[in-house]
This record gives C-alpha cells, structure tokens and sequence, in this order.
C-alpha cells in the first residue's frame, strides 16, 4: 500500500527477518521501481521503498540538478536533510530499526543516498551504492566504519569507472569500510549485481 509521510510518497512492506531495507530508485522511477531488487536481496526483510519528491520535466528525482552530471548542491543538502529526516518518522511509524538498516540506491537514489551517509554516518547499518556519482560527495566526508558496498558498471554510458572509483577511494580515506566491484554492465542492474550483493549482505554483521 501507498503511504505519504513528511511530503514523501512510499511503500513499506513488514518482512519477517530482523533487517529493514531503504529503497532508492534512479531518475524517473517510483517507489515500485526496485522492490524486486529488495526482495530479491533478502525475501525476509522488511522494506521501505521512497519515490523522490522533485520533479525534472515529470520525471521523479531526490534532489535538482543544473545539467546532466552538473548537482545543485544547496538543494542537495536540503533534500538529503528532507529525507533523514522522513527516515527517522518512518522508523518511528512503521517501528523500523535503524540500527538494522540498509540503504539501498540506484543511480538518483544512490547519488542521495551517498551524500547522506557522508553527512548523517550514524543513521544506518550499511548502504548499497548502485552506479553512483563523485558529484554526489560532500566537501567533507565522514563515514567512520560504516560498511559500504559499491557496484559500478564497465560499460556505463553515464558514469566512468574512474568516477565510482574515486568514491570509494574517498570513502576508504574517511574510514570506511568499503567493498567495490565492477560488474560487466551499462547504467542498469544486472544479475551479478544481485548474486554480489546478496554474498556481502550475508557478511554483513
């Protein structure tokens, strides 16, 4: 069922395991967009899954941009302050354990998502960075431990490898505790993807 919260649009499905999924999807998705990927992740967990409130010429986003690449940065602050701050009443509403929690993002998703562990390192277990952006860091960034995986595509037409490269290598720099890889893909998620993922949450303590 759809649910609006703090001026977000969601799902969240009650799982039976201990572990609670944020879900963020790309430019011009929706909250339906990768719940196959969370549960294909893990059938047991519950899931929240957050459709982006700013729109680009009808396509939904979590935060504006200036042109393909190019972040408004002001905005990106305030939007990844919007969305830790709905995290936080959706945990209080649905009983979400945060300490349990993993953020999972999808190119938009995971470029917001990225910001957000940098500036709020303690609100989340883990994150999940599918086809991030270097644009997406903060100027100063703060991850003290937190496991982190990133998953880049070889043949992205989006994104260099360079690019996901570096954010990992700033990352590891903060202290992070970072898992990288390099799958044979475009801007999309594969099944390597999926297997990779599922073998680093089965890990994850």
């Amino acid at each position: 069922m759809t649910n609006t919260l703090t001026g977000y649009t969601y799902i969240y499905k009650a799982g039976t395991g201990p572990r609670t999924f944020i879900l963020l999807h790309g430019t011009g998705g929706n909250e339906h967009d990768i719940l196959t990927l969370g549960e294909a992740l893990d059938v047991d967990a519950h899931i929240l899954s957050v459709r982006g409130n700013v729109s680009e010429h009808g396509m939904n986003r979590y935060f504006k941009r200036l042109a393909e690449g190019v972040f408004d940065r002001e905005d990106l602050t305030k939007r990844t302050e919007e969305l830790t701050a709905f995290i936080h009443a959706a945990s209080k509403k649905h009983m979400i354990d945060l300490s349990n929690t993993v953020g999972v993002g999808f190119s938009n998703g995971a470029n917001i998502l990225l910001h957000l562990i940098c500036m709020h390192p303690h609100l989340l277990k883990a994150a999940i960075l599918l086809r991030p952006m270097s644009a997406a860091l903060p100027d100063a960034v703060e991850n003290p431990g937190m496991p982190v995986y990133i998953g880049a595509g070889a043949h992205d037409e989006l994104i260099p490898q360079s690019d996901a490269e570096h954010i990992a290598s700033s990352l590891k720099t903060a202290g992070t505790d970072v898992t990288f890889n390099v799958m044979p893909v475009g801007h999309r998620i594969g099944a390597d993807d999926v297997h990779l993922v599922q073998t680093w949450l089965a890990a994850l303590r």
